[in-house]
């Protein structure tokens, strides 16, 4: 999920001028998470748009593969030049699209087969003229390029809020020579152990200390803006800080 943590940011930073139990801590995090911030637009926009791509020439492959199939008893002369020349399109259509698939989630440039089987496609088909041995060739290239695609596809999609962080820091050095499960589980744990638990330990704290504060009563100067400072700890029955901060960090999970 995308960073949506900003106004929820402001109300903390009130109730931590106040409670003060970490605010040097509080402030370092902050830092860090203005830093991963800068770079959620990016890490969404480059893995929609190669996802995008993808679905665009799974659909492109598709059309190829049934075009194919339609013709497949037929020989060289029973391909008109209209069906030929959709071949072609379709061609150029898949080379427009070259390259942008690439993603360390997606298709990641060490995918040698995938571009392989890819540029096979490409120059195949825009100078494919209904010859069966070519047809039979390319329809196979066309149908393992398919089965790889869907393979990625089905894929477990990875937590941008984890890429993010990857993105800013780089902290995983090895992450394109993992295995995909390998590399979502890394990303994961030094997300989890150097972002995210910090700032769960700083605002378990700070939670427990102005549930203190609430309970004392506060008085003297500025007593009353201190009070609303605080109202975002404000528990309901039952509850407990830990709950309190797991709800106020969602969009940061």
């Amino acid at each position: 999920m995308l960073f949506s943590f900003s106004e929820t940011l402001k109300e903390i930073k009130k109730a931590v001028s106040v409670t003060a139990v970490n605010p040097d801590g509080f402030k370092a995090w902050v830092k860090d998470y203005e830093r991963v911030s800068k770079q959620m637009n990016g890490t969404y926009d480059s893995y929609t748009h190669a996802k995008s791509s993808l679905l665009e020439v799974e659909q492109l492959l598709v059309e190829l593969e049934a075009l194919l199939k339609e013709y497949a008893s037929k020989d060289e002369s029973a391909w008109d030049k209209e069906q030929r020349n959709r071949v072609h399109e379709l061609g150029k259509q898949l080379k427009q699209r070259l390259g942008r698939q690439t993603h360390d989630f997606l298709v990641d440039e060490e995918n040698s087969e995938y571009h392989s089987i890819y540029q096979c496609i490409v120059s195949e088909s825009n100078t494919f003229q209904g010859e069966a041995s070519r047809r039979i060739m390319l329809l196979s290239e066309v149908e393992n390029l398919l089965a790889m695609i869907r393979e990625i596809k089905g894929r477990r999609r990875p937590n941008l809020n984890h890429l993010a962080y990857q993105y800013t820091y780089g902290k995983v050095k090895n992450l394109k020579e993992l295995p995909y499960q390998d590399k979502l589980q890394h990303l994961q744990q030094v997300y989890l152990s150097d972002f995210y638990e910090p700032i769960e330990r700083i605002l378990i704290a700070e939670g427990e200390r102005a549930g203190e504060m609430l309970e004392l009563g506060i008085t003297g100067f500025g007593a009353a803006k201190k009070q609303e400072a605080l109202g975002i700890w404000e528990l309901d029955v039952d509850s407990t800080v830990g709950e309190r901060v797991s709800v106020l960090l969602k969009e940061v999970r």
